[in-house]
């Protein structure tokens, strides 16, 4: 059985027909049921500054005091934030008025991403883009708009809680699932020698494969049980998918502190210097490139100088190691 550690905010005038206490009862009550056979760990908090670490999921309802003062959209801004620090945790937003009013707008204006109204959620199907926040629907008496790659994890105890749980269509709504794949071509194929490098200098960290094509580089890397985390990213999907990847825009992906980033034999262009832009921007541990020599220049651009040779031999076409240690 799964243990979820489950943070509850409400706001103290609660609604017209429940007391603060019959909200957070109902709510317990709700979640434990939806979420069977997971045993939920509740705490109440009354603010994003009191969330205890590796807390799983937030129950958020914040609406009442939202007359004469700016409290639902303060309390929505940091929930909203959390989401973005925390990808592989899920907000859970209970108030379809707190939605509509502040955390959809949130959602636009922190983290760039469409958020329908929850009209279109709630009765047409409407899926947000952002993947870690979600409006609680009632007439879903199974998953309660739970996203699926959540629901997976918390109710069968073998599933891990990252990213590579969830497809295409629950990141990005249903009609990427069946968007063109481009043929499985793999450009790097890592030796003995990738993996070991890898392992000695990033032991315990999490580890995200950016461009990761069919995500055979991931899995090498999973395989170890050496990291902390392994997720594989790409903007597109392949045939002969060897491991999950998660559909997304790297330059913009909100990367947890302290992470590792690896390039292998990427695409040309101006993506790896703003992804390594981005992987400053959020604290990252370090950036690999494995690569070709004579390319190094030209897909690091100005940040190859700051990337140091650490192994040769790495990939079945000779390819080198760098490695810029950001921190």
């Amino acid at each position: 059985m799964r243990t979820i550690l489950t943070a509850i905010l409400v706001d103290p005038f609660a609604s017209s027909l429940h007391t603060e206490e019959e909200e957070i009862a109902n709510l317990i009550e709700d979640y434990t049921r939806v979420l069977k056979p997971a045993k939920l760990d509740f705490y109440q908090i009354h603010h994003m500054g009191e969330v205890k670490p590796k807390t799983d999921l937030i129950l958020f309802d914040y609406g009442g005091m939202s007359i004469g003062n700016d409290m639902m959209e303060h309390q929505s801004r940091d929930v909203v934030r959390w989401a973005k620090d925390n990808p592989s945790s899920l907000v859970m937003v209970v108030s379809l008025f707190t939605y509509d009013h502040a955390v959809r707008h949130l959602i636009e204006s922190e983290l760039g991403l469409q958020a329908p109204h929850s009209y279109a959620v709630e009765y047409e199907g409407g899926v947000q883009e952002v993947h870690n926040i979600a409006v609680q629907v009632i007439s879903d008496e199974k998953h309660y708009g739970i996203p699926d790659w959540f629901y997976t994890w918390a109710t069968e105890s073998k599933q891990k809680k990252l990213l590579q749980n969830m497809t295409f269509a629950e990141a990005y709504g249903s009609g990427a699932a069946t968007e063109k794949l481009l043929p499985g071509h793999k450009f790097f194929i890592p030796t003995a020698s990738f993996i070991t490098n890898m392992v000695k200098l990033f032991k315990g960290k999490n580890i995200f494969d950016v461009g990761a094509g069919c995500g055979h580089v991931a899995q090498s890397l999973e395989k170890t049980k050496k990291f902390k985390n392994v997720a594989a990213l790409d903007l597109l999907g392949r045939e002969d998918q060897e491991f999950p990847v998660y559909k997304c825009d790297a330059r913009s992906f909100p990367y947890p502190e302290d992470s590792v980033m690896i390039f292998c034999r990427p695409c040309h262009g101006r993506f790896v210097e703003d992804t390594i832009r981005q992987a400053q921007t959020r604290k990252a541990f370090a950036v690999v490139y494995a690569g070709l020599s004579k390319n190094k220049a030209s897909d690091l651009g100005r940040y190859s100088r700051k990337f140091t040779l650490v192994g040769e031999h790495v990939g079945m076409d000779d390819e080198n190691l760098w490695v810029w240690r950001i921190k």
